[in-house]
């Protein structure tokens, strides 16, 4: 998992352990540290044991950022969002990189697009990913509106080339 700090990423390797809710973190290719931990019935109240030390804090996500309060203190670390090219088929074929729900879209046929516009937003995993351009070139045509699910490698959007005719 990839979180940032401020502008500073952290990478956090997180392992699975033998009991339920037991896990084995590395921060930054660190130590191994031994994590237990739950979250309370309100959802958002996190108790953890973290090595030797009790932790509680209270963890509330906000768009693209999780805000950690513990005694007193309040640290935000953002979520990198993935921002997905869809692959492409033949010239100017997007294909979805994963199934989803398109959930915004941004262009429509005969609309001038360059290299890495946002062209259409995708949930999959409750999370959101924007689907970008992959050249320059014209919208020729968009195949999926909003609400409409799209399986993986469906075509989501052709872009004509600028120099074709």
């Amino acid at each position: 998992m990839s979180l940032l700090a401020g502008e500073k990423p952290i990478q956090i390797q997180i392992e699975y352990g033998a009991k339920p809710q037991s896990y084995t973190l590395r921060i930054d290719g660190g130590e191994p540290l031994p994590v237990s931990g739950r979250l309370t019935a309100q959802g958002h109240q996190l108790e953890a044991m973290i090595g030797d030390h009790s932790f509680r804090c209270s963890a509330i996500r906000i768009k693209d950022s999780v805000h950690v309060f513990h005694e007193g203190s309040h640290t935000t670390l953002d979520l990198p969002v993935p921002s997905y090219s869809a692959t492409t088929l033949d010239k100017g074929s997007l294909l979805a990189p994963m199934p989803g729900k398109v959930v915004k879209v941004f262009v429509q046929p005969g609309q001038p697009v360059n290299k890495g516009d946002a062209l259409l937003v995708m949930e999959a995993m409750k999370m959101e990913h924007t689907i970008r351009a992959s050249g320059d070139g014209v919208i020729s045509s968009v195949h999926y509106e909003v609400g409409q699910l799209v399986d993986l490698k469906a075509v989501l959007v052709t872009i004509k080339d600028n120099n074709t005719k």
